[in-house]
């Protein structure tokens, strides 16, 4: 039996010569863009990875073997060159061959892309974990529904949450909708005022707010603060 080196040799395509590629001619890795492949020291390696140790001497660990031809099959040492994971990166945008722009594949391919009505969570909804199934609920659907009719009656979030193992902030998310949206909806605290200005009706979302848009409230300030501005916009 011949050696490794002698062996892996005769499967590379070398009759171009030094300057042009050496093909690999044995297994070709088609869903991994057409490296070669070969066994070796109880292990599969690509070829181009094993040709440039064999060559160099030098074992790539966990650097990668770069192309200069860009041809995945090539073997030709005087191609090849190593590289961490960001070299590979910038050497294939720098010849661009990334998937960017119209050569992505959700443009090339957009019946592929499953959204909207085609999204799996709304194909087969009954296979998502929801509410107190998830194992990592907190909360049950009777609670969440305590939680919301307290805030509708005024409670505040702080208050809520010291009855409840989560914090102001998650119980803040849930009366607004942003979580356990499946079990009812948004509690809404906004009423109805009137600007102290134009004496407009507008919904009124904080208990300080006294203007019905901005543009009211900055000519309410500058018309109490004639010094600082002696021309004012309305």
């Amino acid at each position: 039996m011949q050696p490794v080196p002698e062996r892996f040799w005769v499967m590379v395509n070398q009759t171009g010569g030094g300057d042009y590629c050496w093909p690999w001619m044995g297994a070709v890795l088609s869903h991994r863009g057409g490296y070669g492949s070969v066994a070796w020291g109880k292990r599969h390696w690509r070829a181009h990875r094993l040709a440039y140790m064999l060559a160099t001497g030098v074992d790539p660990a966990a650097l990668c073997v770069l192309h200069s031809c860009d041809n995945p099959p090539c073997c030709n040492p005087t191609h090849l060159f190593l590289g961490t994971r960001a070299d590979n990166s910038n050497d294939m945008k720098l010849k661009g061959r990334s998937a960017t722009g119209n050569r992505n594949g959700q443009r090339t391919h957009p019946a592929s892309r499953h959204f909207g009505d085609r999204n799996g969570m709304r194909k087969h909804p009954e296979r998502v974990t929801r509410g107190s199934c998830h194992p990592l609920s907190k909360l049950t659907e009777a609670e969440v529904t305590v939680i919301r009719r307290r805030a509708r009656d005024g409670e505040s979030g702080v208050a809520i949450a010291r009855d409840f193992p989560l914090s102001p902030r998650s119980i803040r998310k849930i009366i607004a909708g942003d979580r356990w949206r499946h079990v009812g909806g948004a509690v809404s605290r906004r009423a109805e005022g009137q600007c102290v200005r134009c004496g407009a009706a507008y919904s009124v979302g904080q208990p300080w707010q006294r203007f019905c848009s901005v543009v009211c409230n900055k000519a309410q300030w500058h018309a109490a603060h004639p010094k600082l501005r002696t021309r004012v916009s309305n």
